[in-house]
């Protein structure tokens, strides 16, 4: 009887307690546009606990007893929010919410839903091509440039020879140089001579960094191996105006003016930008690490002279948006550097190269081109370039202080040199793009280069008998693209195949050879053509295992036709390479994407890893030639595979961390010297030296907005480490003079702080690069500089609060 009355004493005190249970439940949505929100955090103040919203923005919160609860809702993207309510006994409360947009940005914005930004970026990383993005709001008012943010990101290095404006080079999994294409809002980036670097581009312009380790978007055209990279600048819908100003140690200094005025009624938009960089980059380095038997007293603190550079860009633009087309643009970027050349083998004190470029384009845009669902995109560039090459020095400079006469100048090809070369071209590029319904969508992409380069240069023409500027060389290529994608109902199954053709069509005059026949009347460089016609392919296919995990995979046939630079040398040292055939490449990817809110313990999971094969043929290089000199021919053939792997962790709204790690072997896989098979390949098999092999990046960060009224706050850490390599063949395992051509394995760490203030009117950055000084080398074991401390003062202001500021989190 005790039992049963202990029973149902039991029964009685749970069913009162389960039926005074209270549930508070609602949707979560953005109040700009009512999207839904999911993965946003509810946590009630008094009990401390809490859950958050599915995929559809709705949640469920349970609470034992009535009274007054406080409900924060918190989530990365919207400001948190608090909401007051009283729960009744045995009362369900509907308590929807709509969530303010704030500065906070993910370190990579993938939020289902929140703006049109973030839905082009989900597009692009659920597509089936190997791509990683970089959201450039969250490098808004820092003084990294696009050299130090892409070099952070996996299966990416940036191969440099110095400091700012140095000879640098973007590897992504091996492949470099001309192998990378390089656009700007999906436009390829038209600096033929590679005086244009990316790392002049303000990083402050840049809404986001695109890039693709394998295929490249149709739209974009053109032609390369091993991927691309794409800047897109930021378009805000109101008046602009910013400025900043950068200095650092070794003489670092930027200067940067924007503006841009809206005029609704018409339509019209003006921009206009003063870009300036300039360093004397005059570090300190050790030479005795490529000579042990030097004196250290000497030579083991020389300060690196003649290596400053400097580079001032001039833009204006205007566009029409409320004619027929939908965007007419017309922009006119004048740019101008100079570069001194630091030899290291001895002490250059004169030699270096300056140059323009003017670069006007126009731009079409129109969307329903004369039938429903057709976008039209058409650009026409037309580059001028002037480039120069001084090296008139009759003394030589040595480490030691001594000196001696010469007659050979200080640059590679050992004699005297005062170019001024030209190169005009013509750029056309046509995108047509047609949706056929939501699972269809075909696009033709054809993009047209005219390059004429007229090389002219009295020292070389008195060595070579004849005047080279009256033998202009010309080339004109075609490339020509169809993609299908294909979309399955449910949106989770993508399919992406597209065909190309590459035709290239060359006249060069071989004006670096120097004439046998000193006793013609007459005298004619030897003319050559170049034409050849290819053909490629690729295949891609992304596919939702389950919400937020994805996997990819994509086959492609890739061609590169060589550069103008390549088949007409530069008038100096390097000649033509008229003989040269394009590079082809067959290349695998294989990868998985997960992408998951409130896992693990944390607020958002990001997890990437991929595998990657490439099989390269006929890959162009500079080499020497019989009789001492340098050209460009296809010299080698590289089998790639490796792989990388990527972890992002928004542990809260506040800490965010992450890590990556790429592992790519690259080796010789031409086992003959010779089409006839006659001379074995000494270097067959053997690891491709000069490009690192392993490297991992990670860091972590803190930000929030409020610690000083609405300021925003930023501090944080970065870790980059590189495996050693060797920057020449490894043909034995001799250890008595590796350290000649080994280059060291470096760890370098970077901390900065940011801050805003006036309302995030204005933000300083201040940054620390190298913090404990260690010695670091590059492409050909190229001494870098050491512990580089760096701050900047930006103000941006904009008609529209909304659009943004200073910095952003």
């Amino acid at each position: 009887m005790r039992k049963n009355i202990t029973l149902l004493l039991f029964m009685s005190v749970l069913t009162n307690h389960i039926w005074g249970q209270a549930t508070i439940e609602g949707t979560i949505t953005s109040d700009k546009d009512g999207i839904i929100i999911p993965g946003v955090n509810v946590y009630t103040q008094e009990l401390k606990h809490g859950t958050a919203s599915t995929t559809d923005g709705s949640y469920s919160l349970n609470v034992e007893d009535a009274g007054d609860y406080t409900l924060i809702f918190s989530t990365i993207g919207y400001d948190h929010k608090e909401v007051k309510i009283s729960v009744k006994e045995h009362e369900n409360v509907h308590v929807d919410v709509k969530l303010e947009e704030s500065n906070f940005r993910m370190n990579e914005v993938i939020v289902v839903g929140e703006n049109e930004d973030n839905k082009t970026i989900k597009k692009i990383k659920q597509s089936p091509m190997a791509v990683s993005i970089i959201d450039g709001r969250d490098f808004k008012g820092r003084v990294s440039g696009v050299n130090e943010i892409l070099s952070r990101t996996a299966g990416i290095k940036i191969r440099q020879e110095g400091g700012l404006g140095s000879n640098a080079k973007i590897s992504v999994h091996g492949l470099e140089g001309n192998r990378v294409a390089i656009f700007i809002n999906g436009f390829a980036l038209n600096s033929p001579d590679g005086s244009f670097n990316i790392n002049d581009i303000a990083i402050d312009i840049i809404e986001r960094i695109e890039v693709y380790k394998g295929i490249v978007p149709a739209e974009f055209g053109g032609d390369g191996l091993g991927g691309a990279i794409n800047i897109v600048t930021r378009e805000v819908d109101c008046d602009v105006l910013g400025a900043s100003i950068e200095g650092g140690t070794y003489g670092l200094r930027k200067y940067n003016l924007m503006a841009k005025k809206l005029f609704d009624k018409p339509g019209i938009q003006i921009a206009a930008a003063v870009m300036h960089s300039e360093a004397t980059n005059n570090y300190e380095m050790d030479l005795t690490d490529f000579d042990h038997a030097l004196d250290p007293e000497t030579y083991s603190h020389c300060t690196r002279l003649n290596d400053e550079y400097m580079s001032r860009m001039l833009f204006a633009g205007i566009t029409f948006t409320k004619l027929w087309f939908d965007k007419i643009e017309f922009e006119f970027p004048w740019y101008k550097n100079y570069k001194g050349i630091q030899a290291i083998t001895f002490d250059s004190r004169s030699a270096h190269r300056h140059g323009t470029n003017f670069m006007p384009v126009i731009k079409l845009e129109k969307h329903d081109f004369f039938v429903k669902g057709l976008d039209f995109k058409s650009s026409f560039v037309t580059p001028i370039i002037e480039s120069h090459l001084v090296d008139t020095t009759t003394t030589m400079y040595y480490w030691d202080g001594q000196t001696t006469p010469s007659s050979r100048g200080e640059t590679d090809d050992h004699r005297m040199n005062y170019s001024t070369d030209k190169t005009k071209e013509a750029r056309h590029k046509l995108n047509l793009k047609y949706k056929i319904s939501d699972q269809h969508t075909l696009n033709l992409n054809n993009q047209y280069v005219y390059s004429k380069n007229t090389p002219n240069d009295p020292y070389l023409a008195d060595y070579l008998g004849f005047d080279p500027s009256a033998f202009p060389s010309k080339m004109q290529s075609n490339v020509t693209g169809l993609s299908h994608e294909y979309f399955s109902k449910n949106k989770r199954l993508q399919n992406l195949f597209s065909i190309k053709s590459y035709n290239i069509d060359s006249e060069i005059f071989r004006t670096t050879e120097k004439l046998i026949d000193e006793a013609a009347t007459k005298q004619t460089p030897a003319q050559t053509t170049n034409n050849s016609l290819q053909f490629g392919f690729n295949e891609g296919v992304a596919y939702e295992i389950y919400n937020g995990t994805r996997l990819k995979l994509a086959f492609e046939h890739a061609v590169r036709l060589p550069r103008p630079h390549e088949l007409f040398g530069d008038g100096l040292g390097i000649i033509p390479g008229h003989d040269l055939k394009p590079e082809k490449s067959n290349n695998v990817n294989l990868g998985l994407l997960m992408n998951h809110y409130n896992m693990l313990g944390t607020q958002r999971l990001q997890f990437e890893v991929g595998t990657f094969y490439k099989d390269v043929k006929d890959m162009i290089k500079l080499g020497p030639t019989p009789d001492g000199k340098l050209t460009h021919d296809n010299m080698q053939n590289i089998l790639i595979k490796g792989f990388e792997t990527e972890i992002k962790l928004d542990i809260t709204p506040q800490w965010y961390v992450y890590g990556n790690f790429t592992y790519q072997d690259l080796r010789n896989n031409k086992e003959f010297k010779t089409d006839d098979k006659t001379s074995k390949n000494d270097t067959y098999n053997k690891r491709v030296p000069n490009i690192p092999w392993l490297f991992y990046n990670a860091g972590i960060e803190y930000h929030r907005s409020g610690l000083f009224k609405k300021e925003l706050t930023r501090i944080y850490y970065d870790f980059s480490y590189i495996h050693e390599y060797h920057y020449d063949w490894k043909m034995s395992d001799r250890k008595d003079n590796e350290f000649r051509w080994k280059i060291p394995s470096q760890a370098i760490h970077y901390a900065g702080i940011q801050q805003s203030f006036l309302n995030n009117l204005v933000s300083i950055n201040i940054e620390i690069a190298n913090i404990f000084n260690q010695k670091a080398y590059d492409n050909h074991k190229m001494p870098l500089p050491g512990r580089t401390i760096m701050a900047k003062i930006k103000y941006s202001w904009f008609r529209d609060k909304a659009e943004g500021g200073a910095m952003g989190l």
